[in-house]
């Protein structure tokens, strides 16, 4: 009996010491309720002061400066370095984003336009670094318009845009029947219809995914409307009809990322002022992630073939028309004529004879 009575003694004792916890937290809640304001701008504060430890921090990790904000809109990057290729950020990527690229210094980017010169197309090699200046460049205006310090070298100067569009990557989508040419596309009449001063165009392979005369008809209209609109743009294509139509325009620039004849390898760097080759058959076997088998490597450079020889090509193939496999002319002899195609076995229908009247 008295270890029952000890039991319900204790089930009572912890009855009471759940409803004391339940008075506490119900008076504490109503006292942060009471103090909602207060306690939510202090959250803010704290939220700023974090951010701007955190703006500090990556700043000596990366050795940033806080670039000059240019009011003639001129756009300067000294040695920049893209936050995902900086060596000297190596450790904050494995500790924030598990990468393990390695330690491989940056080729820097230098660039330089001025406030008359809205549109800078780059092209070159593939896997050159076309898109990471596109990006480092995209990216340094938005750190620099949200008071983040820039891995770049002193004399950096960037404008501030009241937008930034982009079209890089592929959109497709099976679920949304949107091809990559029609996701571009719609990307591109998007950022046509939000297009102005002070707006900036990132565009990555415009014109591509479709057929080149094509697509490079549409990529100059395009490019033709929305420089008429005031908007600035950085562009990179292997089109040579953009190159043409830029390097035509005294408020547009080409640039070409440098390659290494020797290696076979691109060098990163940007050359104002000239235009580049693709050289796909020369970067292909020397990027270790792409090397193809040496007899479609061969093979490859073996089709090739210039315009003039694709034109002989077409032409013997038309005049090559209607002979026969058993028939083939020997050398200088002029291609015979085309046989005429056989009459129809069919009877000829007569005439019906007129009867004679009666």
């Amino acid at each position: 009996m008295e270890v029952i009575e000890a039991n319900n003694d204790l089930a009572l004792l912890a009855g009471e010491e759940r409803r004391e916890v339940e008075r506490l937290l119900t008076g504490f809640g109503r006292a942060v309720l009471s103090s909602a304001g207060p306690l939510a701008a202090a959250v803010a504060e704290l939220s700023e002061l974090d951010a701007l430890e955190a703006k500090v921090e990556f700043g000596d990790l990366s050795s940033g400066r806080v670039p000059e904000i240019s009011d003639d809109v001129e756009w300067i990057l000294r040695a920049a370095r893209h936050p995902l290729l900086d060596a000297r950020l190596a450790p904050l990527r494995r500790r924030v984003l598990d990468e393990h690229r390695g330690d491989r210094e940056a080729v820097p980017l230098d660039l330089e336009l001025t406030g008359e010169q809205r549109m800078l197309v780059v092209s070159g090699p593939n896997a050159g670094g076309k898109t990471v200046v596109l990006k480092t460049a995209g990216l340094f205006s938005l750190l620099a318009q949200s008071g983040i310090p820039i891995p770049a070298g002193s004399g950096t100067r960037v404008p501030v845009f009241r937008a930034i569009r982009t079209e890089i990557g592929d959109a497709q989508a099976i679920l949304s029947d949107r091809s990559t040419f029609s996701s571009s596309m719609e990307t591109l009449a998007a950022i046509l219809q939000e297009s102005g001063p002070g707006v900036l165009a990132l565009i990555d392979e415009i014109g591509g995914a479709t057929d080149p005369e094509e697509g490079s008809a549409l990529a100059v209209a395009f490019l033709e409307e929305y420089l008429a609109r005031g908007g600035r743009a950085i562009v990179t294509t292997h089109l040579s009809a953009i190159k043409n139509f830029a390097a035509g325009r005294t408020d547009a620039v080409t640039a070409a990322m440098e390659f290494d004849e020797e290696t076979g390898r691109p060098n990163y760097r940007l050359h104002p002022g000239l235009s580049g080759r693709s050289r796909a058959l020369s970067v292909a076997p020397a990027d270790d992630r792409t090397a193809r088998p040496k007899p479609v490597s061969s093979r490859s450079t073996s089709r090739r073939s210039s315009p003039a020889s694709s034109a002989r090509s077409l032409f013997a193939s038309m005049t090559s028309i209607g002979s026969t496999k058993s028939s083939r002319p020997s050398a200088g002899t002029p291609p015979a004529a085309p046989r005429r195609p056989p009459r129809s076995s069919s009877p000829r229908r007569s005439a019906p004879s007129r009867k004679s009247r009666p």
